[in-house]
Formats: C-alpha cells, structure tokens, sequence
C-alpha cells in the first residue's frame, strides 16, 4: 500500500486510513495524498509512517497543501527533505556529508568537507566588535526614548523567526530585499546574514549545535564591555601595561566626546547590548526547547514528543538534555532576571532588601538609571513610571511568543 493507505483484505486492496483533522487529506479513486503546510509526513527508523509540524514545507505549497501522491512508500522521505539535503524523521538530520549552515537562516544542509572557524570569526563577531567600538565612543544608548520604540519594532518585526521565513522564500533575484532586512537586522546583531552564501561550521555538526552557537553572539558584546571594564579599573591603578596600552587610544576617545566618561558610557553600552541580545537569546532558547507532537496514520498520538527544530531528537532525552539546561539558564538570566528587576527595583520594599543583603551599590543603581531615568519617580506629586520600563521586555515576551505559537 502506498502511503496513509491501509490493506483492509486481499480481494479489495488498499484504501486511504481516515484524515487526520484536516492536516492529512487521502482520496481512494484516484488515489491521491495531500499535506496540510507546515507540517511533514516521514518514515522514522522502525518504518512507522509518522506527521508532525515543521519548517519544511511552509514555502512549498501553491496553497494550502501539498500533494505528496506516491505509490512507494520509500519515496516519502525523498519527497520531504531531499530538496533541503536532509533525511529522516520530520527531515532532522543532514544527509551524509553534509551539515546544518552557521550563521545562516537557510534550511537546507550544505556540502561539508571541511572546517570553517575562521571564516565564521570573521562573518560573526568582528562585526559585532566594530558596532560595540561605535556604540561605546558614540554612547548610542537603546534606552533612551528616541530609541526605545524604533529598536523594539525592528527587533521583532525582523526577529530570527521572520528572518528563517524570509530566508526560506526568497530567491536569488532578490538581493535587495535580503540587504534591506540584514541591515534591519543589525538591531538583533545579525549582521548581512541573509547574504552570505550558506557554509557549515565543521563536518558532523547537528542542528541543536549550530543553533546554541548563537549564544555566543548574544553574549560576545557584553563580555567585551566586561573586559573593557577590567582594563578601566586597572588603569586607574596605574598598572604599567594597561596604561602604555590604553595611552594611544584616551587622545581618539576625547576627540568624539571632549566630557567622555568611560564608567557612564560603558553603563549605556552594556545597557543597549542587553537589549540588542534580549530577542535573540528568546529566540535561540525558545528554538531549543519548542516540542513538537507527533501522530501515526492511526490517527495515535506518540506519548513521546520531539524536538520542532531537530525532529529526531527526542525531547529531554540524553542528547536534548544538554541543550534544555544551557537554553533555560539563558532564558532565566538574560530574559526574565532583567524583566523582573525592572518591574521590582522601584517598590520601596525591594530596595529595603537590596539594602539589607548588601547588593545595593552605585553600579546597580546608575544600571537601573539608564533603562529607568526617562520616566516619573513619584517626586514633586507625580506618580511613580518606572515600572514601565519593564513593560518593554514583557511586551518582546508576548509578541515574539505570539509569533512561534
């Protein structure tokens, strides 16, 4: 019997099983099969015939559906991730000899001989140490109310999620559009992202890998402006070779910003790369933990769910654990931690905290300033806003879960 096809006895032969809630059509005579868009339809290793949600398929459909019609159920898999040079079940793995891309929003696995390290260095993070150059002698600050509305609309209109979409739909003709949404895509430190010709990172990556390895764009920056701070205070001690280090660079600092304070401006730097990063650690933890469901053709669903971004894996199994821990600690320190303490700093009891364990100092308070000064404080008879300042990283939250969903 061909696929979704069941053998009811010898003398009447094979006839479609029943549809599965509108996602997969079959029609007896003639015999035909139609997917609904988003989702695959693979033969796992134990030959089950299995349907779940998917990336693949979304931009492969003149509707809403697409006709896998075939009378050799081998050709299933083929039909599904052989245009993307993937295999198996809901096409999670590359085909042999090829890898998921790094730094890239494409879906399809590349041919891959070798390794690539350098190439991604240098496409990765040197853009991303130029902007934090200009960041910081400019002291362009993300928080401040010119800013704010224009970098949360950017962020999320070209969020990691459209970007895939985009990447996935456009052809080669449209270089325009993919620099246009690159440059836009700065304000997630994406830097041309899109226009890059797709390559692997190292032969026998895996998806998970590639996508933690965003973790590492998110992060580069603030450990920048911390190594930044170390080399501050070490020249205020005058240690000599911090200080013939940073001597040729003070005369270029104070050419842009004759009243340059380097403590209050790598306050705002840091301040304006938390935001930068706040999407794209919401992205990379969401794309590690998102499960999928799976159904056979009996209409069964498997009590074990999977993994939407690497449908082999099972979900919280040994290989996914790894990935789960990494993707929930970036997602409480860097997503909610901060959210949290915006909402919370201004209460009155709060700070009686703060004051009693002993983590109130300066650094806190002038960190808190720069998302926090541009609203009422609740001096001279007006009400206390600060608050509102949270309400912009809830408001990331919603919408970018809002997008996934």
């Amino acid at each position: 019997c061909g696929p979704w096809q069941l053998r009811r006895n010898v003398s009447k032969g094979c006839t479609c099983a029943k549809s599965l809630q509108d996602i997969v059509i079959c029609q007896n005579k003639p015999y035909t099969l139609k997917l609904y868009a988003c989702y695959c339809m693979t033969y796992n290793l134990k030959r089950d015939l299995l349907v779940g949600s998917c990336q693949f398929t979304c931009q492969r459909t003149d509707g809403f559906y697409l006709d896998i019609t075939t009378n050799t159920t081998l050709q299933v898999n083929e039909l599904m991730c052989s245009v993307f040079n993937r295999k198996g079940q809901l096409c999670g793995s590359c085909k042999p000899g090829y890898a998921p891309p790094a730094y890239s929003y494409f879906l399809s696995c590349v041919n891959c001989n070798n390794s690539n390290w350098r190439k991604y260095i240098a496409v990765s993070l040197l853009p991303v140490t130029a902007f934090f150059v200009l960041v910081l002698i400019l002291r362009i600050s993300a928080t401040s109310p010119q800013l704010n509305g224009f970098v949360i609309c950017l962020q999320l209109v070209f969020s990691p999620t459209s970007q895939r979409i985009l990447g996935s739909s456009l052809n080669d003709d449209t270089t325009s559009k993919l620099v246009v949404s690159s440059l836009y895509g700065i304000w997630n430190l994406d830097f041309l992202r899109l226009v890059y010709t797709p390559f692997c990172l190292q032969p026998n990556t895996n998806t998970l890998q590639i996508l933690a390895l965003d973790y590492l764009i998110a992060i580069y920056p603030l450990l920048l402006i911390t190594f930044t701070y170390v080399l501050v205070l070490l020249y205020d001690y005058n240690v000599p070779p911090v200080v013939c280090l940073w001597k040729p660079f003070v005369p270029l600092f104070i050419r842009f910003r004759r009243q340059w304070n380097i403590r209050n401006s790598l306050v705002d730097t840091f301040a304006t790369f938390l935001l930068l990063s706040y999407v794209k650690i919401l992205s990379v933890s969401v794309d590690l933990l998102m499960p999928v469901l799976l159904y056979d053709q009996y209409q069964n669903r498997l009590s074990q769910p999977y993994l939407f971004n690497q449908g082999d894996v099972a979900f919280l199994s040994s290989q996914h654990l790894p990935y789960a821990c990494l993707a929930l600690f970036f997602l409480f320190t860097f997503t909610l931690l901060p959210m949290l303490l915006l909402f919370l700093y201004p209460c009155s009891c709060f700070q009686v905290c703060l004051n009693r364990t002993g983590c109130s100092c300066q650094l806190l308070h002038t960190f808190m300033d720069t998302f926090q000064g541009h609203y009422k404080d609740g001096t001279n008879g007006t009400r206390d806003l600060r608050f509102f300042s949270g309400l912009y990283l809830l408001l990331r939250v919603v919408v970018y879960a809002s997008t996934v969903l």
